[in-house]
């Protein structure tokens, strides 16, 4: 990714953690629940974005192809992810929390497995 489709990547990611989080604190206040499950819930969603950062934040040493799984990973799961949680959030009058309980590790699953298979592509070019 060049270096402007990069930022524009960082920024899609950055808004759509900001909008899942946000999402998910809506859906938990439509249903009354407690602050303490609020909480719990924007943990939760915010994981997977957290584990994204830290993996872009480390990316700079790491082969190019490797880099740009990550920097795709991260502009493509973040507006995906919000666009999930706004689907069921903003739709029916009850938020079903089976998304936001399943979406954090399963998005986390997806991104890993892009990543490794792009570190095995990279060092069986090497």
């Amino acid at each position: 990714m060049d270096r402007g489709g990069s930022r524009l990547g960082r920024i899609a990611f950055v808004l759509g953690a900001a909008a899942s989080v946000a999402l998910a604190l809506l859906a938990t206040h439509r249903v009354h629940s407690p602050a303490s499950l609020r909480a719990v819930f924007a943990v939760w969603v915010l994981a997977p974005f957290a584990l994204t950062g830290a993996a872009l934040s480390r990316s700079a040493a790491w082969p190019p192809a490797v880099r740009r799984t990550v920097a795709a990973v991260a502009a493509i799961g973040g507006p995906a992810s919000a666009v999930a949680y706004g689907i069921v959030a903003l739709g029916p009058a009850r938020p079903r929390a089976p998304v936001f309980v399943l979406l954090p590790p399963l998005s986390a699953l997806v991104a890993a497995i892009a990543v490794l298979i792009a570190v095995v592509v990279a060092r069986r070019r090497t």
